[in-house]
Parts: C-alpha cells; sequence; structure tokens
C-alpha cells in the first residue's frame, strides 16, 4: 500500500502535483475496498464446513481461483465453475442456491453453479 504522494509519485514515474488529503483519501479508499473484501471472504468462510477459520488466501484458492464458463442471455448470467475437491462444500453450504437480480445488469438474474 503507498503511504504518502511522494511515494505514489516515485511508483508510478510522474508528479501527480498535488499533496495531502487527495492523495490520502485514494490511500484510504484501497484500504477500505481491502477490509471490504476480506469481511466478504471471513462471511463466506463462516457458511462453509471445516472452514470457519480459514483465511480470505485459502478461501480465494480453494474457491473462487477457478476456471468457470460464463454465458449471459437476455434475463439471465449463467456462472459455471468447474468441478474441484472443496466444490462438496459449497453445495451444503447453500451458497449457490440463491439466485440474485442485479440492478447493474439490466435485472439479469445471476445463476452459479458446479459443472
Amino acid at each position: 500500500m503507498i503511504g504518502s504522494c511522494q511515494e505514489a509519485e516515485r511508483a508510478v514515474g510522474l508528479r501527480l502535483g498535488f499533496r495531502g488529503k487527495v492523495c490520502r483519501i485514494q490511500v484510504d479508499l484501497d484500504l477500505m475496498l481491502t477490509l471490504i473484501a476480506n469481511a466478504l471472504y471471513r462471511s463466506l468462510a463462516r457458511t462453509l464446513i471445516g472452514f470457519e477459520a480459514a483465511t480470505p488466501k485459502q478461501i480465494f484458492r480453494h474457491f473462487l481461483n477457478t476456471p468457470a464458463r460464463v454465458t449471459v442471455s437476455d434475463t439471465e448470467v449463467r456462472v459455471r465453475i468447474r468441478r474441484c475437491a472443496h466444490h462438496p462444500l459449497l453445495l451444503a453450504s447453500g451458497a449457490l442456491v440463491a439466485q440474485p437480480i442485479v440492478p447493474w445488469w439490466q435485472g439479469r438474474r445471476l445463476h452459479l453453479g458446479i459443472r
């Protein structure tokens, strides 16, 4: 994480032309998004048998970092992930049962499944 505007300028390789609060807002936004992602990983981990104390890195490696086939139609987005050893835990947790309507996808419904 970048801690100051001077470090940001060195990392990007150009002079940003501002100091203080604007750069701090960007760093704080990055931190906030990281904390939200970690909270979502922990929430998923609590629903998975045997993974209640797993780290976000473990949850990502075992359940989310997997190939998938995505099909988009007028009414739905269907995501089918490849079957892996840990996926029966996803099925048992009920994480794949919900089929929410996603407003920013023009009201399409999200279907998650294992192929």
